[in-house]
């Protein structure tokens, strides 16, 4: 039997893709569930206005990231932390107390209306300076944000 799938089944597909399966597994588990519905002309029409409904929507918010990225790409975030005493630094780095992590980057994204990003940063920064750090956006976009971190002035 050809069926609709309403959601994603391990083993048999993702949502809205047609499969077909057992009659006895579509009538005795999918169709009661609705997990899935019986593939009719109808279904099928429906599910092709759907698809290219849901393939606008994606485009449009691919521009709406791409329009995102741009602005990140542009921007320089900048962070003051204190710096450590001259016994303290090591490897002539120079060092800070406390670091700036991904969830500081994340909220200063959000201050300059950025929302809903997720800051790919290996370990916390600690060093002052200048940092390129990379910045998912979703739907496979990314781009990275400058991040300067500086000398709190006592």
């Amino acid at each position: 039997m050809k069926v609709i799938l309403l959601e994603d089944i391990k083993g048999v597909g993702e949502k809205l893709d047609v499969k077909e399966v057992k009659d006895g597994y579509a009538r005795n588990f999918l169709l009661p569930k609705k997990m899935a519905e019986a593939a009719t002309p109808q279904a099928l029409k429906r599910l092709i206005e759907e698809k290219s409904k849901i393939e606008e929507e994606s485009e449009k918010l691919a521009a709406i990231l791409e329009e995102r990225a741009g602005k990140i790409k542009d921007l320089t975030l900048s962070f003051k932390r204190k710096n450590l005493p001259a016994g303290r630094q090591t490897r002539e780095k120079k060092e800070v107390f406390g670091s700036v992590n991904a969830k500081d980057i994340e909220r200063a994204l959000e201050k300059h209306g950025i929302p809903d990003v997720r800051v790919d940063l290996e370990k916390p920064i600690k060093t002052l300076g200048e940092t390129s750090v990379p910045v998912d956006l979703g739907e496979g976009i990314k781009t990275k944000v400058s991040v300067l971190v500086e000398k709190e002035d006592r």
